[in-house]
């Protein structure tokens, strides 16, 4: 599909052949949420983890994570492209998921990791690491914009706040494995991504293992539930 696309049709004519429009289904997701929550200056809620990293004004850049100010769901499901992909979800629902969250961003320094300040880049990093959704507190600079752009390359970003400071309410779940390789500041990005891939590797190997016994366990169980059964009658 052609970037000028969007451009001449702004949601109206189908040019793309889609059969809901992803930038119009984003106004419609985010347009409630922005109305609720605009004049919101912090929220608290879980983060899938997810965060971007973007590349514009290098060496300084915008980065932060995604959170949800949504309370009381699995907050994985709005950033999993493999279970979206094995559930084959609908496109509009993956719109849906990523527009009900917050990018909170702020500037920083390309070098900024070497630098003992960085407390937001800190705080970011260890909820990228995390293995499992954590909580955070934002507190925004000013309150929370949407704007909708028809550029044909949009992503569906949600909702962007600029951050004051921010917390982590909680421990963030970080396996061991991985906290270890990122402390390591004399191991280079390539080993270390290489090592927690053949440990990845490794792991899922061993649950399908796990996986084929306990349902071969389940199986013999089962005929033996059935054995028992008609010897009884």
């Amino acid at each position: 599909m052609r970037a000028s696309l969007c451009i001449r049709c702004k949601g109206t004519k189908r040019l793309c052949r889609a059969p809901t429009c992803p930038i119009l289904l984003r106004l419609r997701t985010v347009k409630p949420i922005a109305k609720r929550l605009e004049d919101v200056r912090s929220i608290f809620g879980p983060s899938p983890p997810s965060v971007l990293v973007g590349e514009f004004g290098y060496p300084r850049i915008r980065l932060g994570p995604f959170v949800s100010p949504e309370h009381g769901m699995d907050a994985s499901r709005l950033d999993a492209p493999k279970g979206w992909c094995e559930g084959r979800t609908p496109l509009d629902e993956i719109v849906r998921l990523r527009c009900s969250l917050f990018y909170s961003r702020f500037s920083s320094d390309v070098w900024a990791p070497r630098r003992r300040d960085a407390r937001l880049l800190d705080m970011t990093q260890q909820l990228t690491m995390a293995a499992r959704p954590t909580d955070v507190e934002v507190n925004f600079k000013r309150r929370p914009s949407f704007r909708l752009s028809f550029d044909g390359v949009t992503k569906p970003l949600g909702i962007v706040a600029s951050v004051r400071d921010m917390s982590i309410a909680e421990n963030p779940p970080i396996p061991r494995a991985v906290d270890r390789i990122a402390g390591d500041t004399d191991l280079k990005a390539d080993a270390a991504i290489r090592t927690l891939h053949s440990r990845m590797e490794t792991f899922r190997k061993r649950a399908e293992e796990l996986e084929k016994a306990l349902k071969e366990r389940d199986d013999s169980f089962g005929h033996l539930k059935g054995w028992l059964d008609s010897a009884r009658e």
